[in-house]
């Protein structure tokens, strides 16, 4: 047993060792008095009484010793539960010391220990700005990436065996660095014990270096923290310097396969502060927080145990917003690296990915709930009160969970169409004169006036009937010109009718169907002619239909839909969300494509969808798209032609709990591994 006095913020504390069990554990002076006192002679009722400590607290400091296995105490040891973690953390995550590394330590720190002076460190920091300057500058002679888009079996064998080698390199300098901080300080190192851990199937090397608490200094705690990453570092560099100075295709992709997996494992894994890895412990110290995720766990379980009203408020703590943010970043942290396992697995098999998510869920949300309340029933002041409270609120989040219909299918955005629709344009500069209100069932619905036309057609009018006298007065005295007076006469005929027909459009009839649209808003005003503007439309019938878009990836679960008779929709007029009705699907494009049914689902006319700037109409996608038509059910709102609408499609509203089973089948549907 060694103990060793240092500060934490000011205020003595000794690190307690046993030492050949790799056991270290900080204890605050009145346990390490009474840790004195225990030699097995004097007893213990004695020891409290030397140091005037009460019973309770007495035998609380006890518990934390034998807890820590620094002290053997028959009578109190039953009542102390060895800490037990999830038999799925254990399974995802195992550990075992196999080697002593202690007598190995003076030829590392040969090899190795020259990367720990000042000087070299000023150095490594000069050619990792090197370094990065030239990656940023590469002149494009190779992509860095193209390694990824040849990934196979092969590579992957070799690149977890690079992985292997990086981190035996990792973990070397970690023992490195505690060899030599730990001389520093003048402690000796009498034991490095390193070893095999296994995450999922994947067993990569460790390193207990926990003897690093011993040491006074945080700051040389912090070198032996980082000391694996600086190592890791150094390869990253001249990876990256090798890179930059080759010409060999061979050698420049290796090389940035060696830098690339080195600075992820750096920046992703070890440099972060949300995992037990170098980031977290190298953070915890040099802030003087220890166990930083026990405390923002507990920051956090204020939040419940105010709402639920454990105690009265001035009992209990305020919520630390820094550690609760910690938490938040840990929790999202958790989250990101199960959902990667979870697709990892998928990768292998479908059951894998299903098996991986069970233990997610049950790591991430059902041990920490039930701990959670058992926690607060414990430190309530009135357990059956609050357990009443916790009970309400679970079955409010069983009912959200599996009553409450929640939307469900595939989103989609489409426009109403009508069938025979006709829109009506002025065909040139117009003047509106007058507009009937919609539904208008006679006169007329539409008067336009324009006296340049009126003007035209007269003068075509006169032209033609002199054409046809020269025509005439040709045949009758059988000259020459005859035949090009007639073809003359013809012409003017052609264009006086025209402009007869075009001043004929200047008078819309009314019929069913007839909708002004925005005409009302321009009358007695002149209108130039617009293609992406009517000035009405007729719709002959109420025979409508919806045309939709859905993504390529979404239009294969449409179709499944589709071919096993799930053709319902659910739609909505979008602005309007009390505008609620149902469509049926009527037909899936088998073939993309980029052109919008309306250039009112385009982002400029506030649709969702983003168009090719340089189209004119306004109606080409940047990205490929399935068209989907439906019909809408009976009891459907009136409609107007090029409406937006929203849908669902291919699934009514169901209850979150139903869309995660379903979710969960076709995950397990062999189809999905395409």
């Amino acid at each position: 047993m060694a103990a060793v006095r240092t500060l934490f913020r000011d205020s003595p504390r000794y690190i307690v060792s046993d030492v050949t069990a790799g056991r270290h554990l900080a204890v605050s002076p009145k346990a390490y008095a009474l840790l004195g006192r225990l030699d097995g002679v004097r007893p213990l009722p004695v020891a409290l009484a030397e140091l005037r400590l009460p019973p309770a607290e007495g035998e609380a400091l006890l518990r934390q010793l034998i807890a820590a296995g620094l002290v053997s105490a028959p009578g109190l040891e039953a009542g102390v539960a060895a800490p037990v973690g999830p038999i799925e953390g254990k399974a995802l995550f195992l550990r075992r010391e196999l080697l002593e590394l202690g007598p190995w330590m003076p030829l590392a720190n040969r090899l190795m220990g020259w990367m720990f002076r000042p000087a070299v460190a000023l150095l490594w920091a000069v050619l990792a700005i090197t370094a990065l300057l030239l990656f940023v500058a590469d002149d494009g002679r190779s992509d860095v990436m193209a390694w990824v888009n040849q990934f196979d079996a092969r590579a992957a064998v070799l690149l977890y065996i690079l992985f292997l080698a990086l981190k035996g390199l990792h973990e070397l300098g970690h023992a490195t660095a505690l060899w030599r901080m730990a001389a520093a300080e003048g402690l000796p190192v009498q034991s490095i014990r390193a070893g095999i851990a296994v995450m999922l199937i994947m067993p990569f090397p460790f390193t207990n270096v926990t003897s690093a608490w011993r040491l006074r200094s945080k700051w040389r705690r912090a070198v032996v923290g980082v000391a694996g990453m600086y190592v890791e570092s150094w390869i990253a560099i001249f990876a990256v310097l090798l890179w930059a100075a080759s010409d060999d295709p061979l050698l420049r992709s290796a090389a940035i396969q060696v830098a690339t997996v080195a600075a992820v494992t750096t920046l992703l894994f070890n440099l972060n502060p949300f995992g037990r890895m170098d980031g977290y412990y190298v953070a915890s110290d040099l802030l003087e927080r220890p166990n930083l995720m026990q405390r923002a766990s507990a920051a956090a379980m204020v939040v419940p145990a105010r709402l639920f009203r454990v105690r009265p408020a001035a009992e209990l703590p305020r919520p630390d917003p820094w550690l609760i943010a910690y938490w938040l970043g840990m929790l999202s942290y958790r989250l990101l690296v199960f959902a990667g396992l979870v697709w990892l697995a998928h990768k292998l098999s479908p059951w894998a990915a299903l098996l991986m998510l069970a233990v997610a869920l049950s790591l991430l949300v059902v041990r920490p709930a039930l701990g959670t309340g058992r926690r607060m029933l414990a430190m309530a002041a009135e357990p059956a009160l609050v357990k009443r409270r916790m009970l309400l609120f679970a079955g409010a989040v069983l009912a959200f969970l599996f009553l409450l219909p929640l939307p469900a299918g595939v989103p989609a955005t489409g426009v109403a169409e009508a069938r025979g629709a006709r829109f009506i344009y002025p065909p040139r500069d117009v003047r509106v004169a007058a507009v009937a209100p919609a539904g208008a069932g006679e006169g007329m619905a539409l008067e336009l006036e324009s006296p340049e036309l009126a003007d035209a057609q007269r003068l075509a009018t006169i032209r033609g009937a002199e054409a046809m006298a020269r025509w005439r007065q040709s045949a009758d005295l059988g000259g020459e010109g005859a035949q090009a007076a007639a073809e003359a006469a013809a012409g003017l005929q052609a264009t006086a009718a025209a402009l007869a027909g075009e001043e004929a459009m200047l008078q819309v009839p009314a019929e069913p169907g007839w909708d002004p649209l925005n005409a009302g808003d321009y009358a007695g005003s002149w209108v130039a002619p617009n293609p992406r503007q009517p000035l009405a439309i007729i719709i002959p019938s109420n025979d409508w239909r919806l045309h939709a878009l859905v993504s390529e990836g979404d239009a294969d679960r449409v179709r499944a839909s589709f071919a096993q008779g799930r053709a319902l929709a659910q739609a909505r007029v979008a602005g309007r969300p009390d505008l609620r009705f149902r469509a049926r699907i009527m037909a899936v494009a088998d073939d993309a494509t980029q052109k919008l049914p309306s250039e009112a689902l385009g982002k400029p006319a506030g649709g969702p969808f983003t168009v090719d700037p340089t189209d004119p109409a306004r109606r080409r996608t940047t990205v490929p798209m399935v068209e989907v038509w439906l019909v809408p059910e009976p009891g459907a709102p009136a409609l107007r032609q090029g409406q937006r609408v929203e849908l669902r499609l291919g699934a009514p509203a169901r209850p979150l709990a139903w869309q995660a089973a379903t979710a969960a089948m076709r995950l397990l549907d062999p189809q999905s591994e395409r």
